[in-house]
């Protein structure tokens, strides 16, 4: 059955299982991945040694103020 748009549409074909379960496969992986790691947490396991260098960007070709 069709419904008057996509939503009620959508919902009725969720109410047959095998349907739900072809639905649920289709699901982005990304809402079931991990969560966002802090730069305290990517740096945690890091105990080799870090020097600090001057990137050059050039120099400047708008309004920047350096």
């Amino acid at each position: 059955m069709m419904g008057k748009n996509f939503r009620d549409t959508l919902e009725e074909q969720l109410k047959d299982p095998e349907f739900r379960a072809e639905w649920e496969a289709l699901k982005p992986k990304r809402e079931t991945g991990p969560k966002a790691e802090t730069i305290k947490d990517l740096f945690a396991k890091f105990h080799g040694e870090y020097t600090q260098e001057e990137i050059d960007w050039g120099k400047p070709v708008g309004e920047e103020i350096w």
